[in-house]
């Protein structure tokens, strides 16, 4: 399954991402059940980069067609979390590479997505009602 991220999403609801990234800047705990299943994780802007491609090539002939649109970009849970919170912390991209195995695309997509949330206040009540 391939998690879509980007600035701006809404905690608790549907995005890992968001919900870390809510967590971290606001001084919240991170709970983490430990896994080590991979997950795949793809920029908002590039899965619509990906469907406009795909309208702009339309098969000749077909009313629609399903295609999965994934990433290269796969992390634990763990190690999204880790890497998030170093954003917090202002790690640089040398630094993460050499514990983590992500493209500095990804990287920049990641710190992009967290800084949204430094200047964003999402309203309290949408964040504290949907926790799952």
């Amino acid at each position: 399954m391939t998690n879509t991220f980007g600035e701006n999403c809404r905690p608790f609801y549907n995005s890992v991402v968001a919900t870390f990234c809510y967590q971290i800047v606001n001084g919240e705990e991170i709970k983490i059940n430990p896994n080590d299943k991979k997950f795949n994780f793809i920029y908002v802007k590039d899965v619509i980069d990906i469907i406009l491609d795909k309208v702009r090539h339309w098969p000749e002939g077909k009313l629609f067609f399903l295609e999965r649109i994934d990433s290269t970009n796969e992390l634990t849970i763990s190690e999204l979390a880790d890497i998030l919170k170093g954003l917090s912390n202002n790690v640089s991209y040398d630094m993460i590479k050499n514990q983590f195995n992500i493209s500095e695309k990804f990287f920049n997509d990641l710190k992009a997505t967290y800084q949204s949330y430094l200047n964003y206040k999402i309203n309290p009540k949408y964040a504290k009602k949907i926790k799952t």
